[in-house]
């Protein structure tokens, strides 16, 4: 899985710390794809993408991807003038940022899905007026998706992890193939 961003006209930089992405694929329940402490700034990912992990998972669907923000990480606003700002993401820190939508992982191929931030439309003034407090309601869509062929014969015994970043199904996992 991948992460790049659009432009934001209101700020130059967007940090946040994520400690948790996670998918969950119909087949599987929930599988993180990654754990531990990632703190980026959204906006250098304008013309980049950044990878945010990878996971063995079964043939089949995942219906959701979430990012959940880490309660103790840095979440600030960099603004036009230099100074910073906190930055609040609404249940970022408890259930996540939640990304909804189906796609297919194919037995024995690597699925690379890259997810844009839309940082312009995403980043906003503090509604309650309060002083150089700005807030982020994340406007996220798949911006594409892609299959690699992986030979099954390579795949370890639960599927093998793709060294490439993505989503892989093996078919140790479902047992197809």
């Amino acid at each position: 899985m991948q992460l790049v961003d659009a432009p934001s006209p209101q700020v130059s930089s967007i940090f946040v710390s994520i400690s948790d992405v996670s998918v969950r694929s119909q087949q599987a329940g929930w599988t993180p794809i990654f754990q531990g402490l990632l703190t980026i700034d959204l906006l250098t990912l304008k013309t980049q993408a950044m990878s945010l992990g990878f996971a063995d998972l079964p043939a089949g669907t995942v219906d959701q991807i979430r990012l959940v923000l880490d309660p103790n990480g840095p979440q600030y606003v960099v603004l036009a003038d230099g100074t910073q700002a906190p930055l609040t993401i609404p249940s970022g820190t408890e259930s996540g940022i939640k990304l909804t939508g189906t796609f297919t992982v194919s037995a024995c191929r690597t699925h690379t899905v890259t997810i844009d931030f839309d940082g312009e439309n995403s980043v906003s003034a503090h509604a309650t007026g309060k002083a150089n407090h700005w807030q982020l309601r994340p406007v996220v869509r798949v911006k594409s998706e892609e299959d690699s062929q992986e030979s099954c014969d390579d795949a370890a015994p639960d599927g093998g992890i793709s060294e490439d970043g993505g989503i892989s199904s093996g078919d140790g996992l479902d047992g197809g193939g």
